[in-house]
């Protein structure tokens, strides 16, 4: 997989302003990701503007602790 650096530099701009407008988000994920394990489940809900409400789960596997070390380490 190619990875293009002028697309990441334009992901990392969108990452901090998105951090910038929702601070409390980026400090709930913090103190979570310093917690997650294998076995933990992951609650996703989210409500649209027209009340529509879409729900879904995962369980965290070995797979998916090590993506985010590696995104940790990003």
């Amino acid at each position: 997989m190619n990875i293009n650096p002028m697309k990441l530099m334009g992901l990392k701009d969108k990452f901090n302003n998105s951090r910038r407008s929702h601070p409390k988000f980026v400090q709930f994920v913090d103190a979570v990701s310093k917690r997650v394990e294998k076995g933990t489940v992951v609650d996703v809900k989210v409500t649209l503007p027209d009340g529509k409400v879409i729900e879904s789960n995962i369980n965290i596997n070995d797979a998916d602790i090590e993506l985010l070390n590696a995104l940790k380490g990003m």
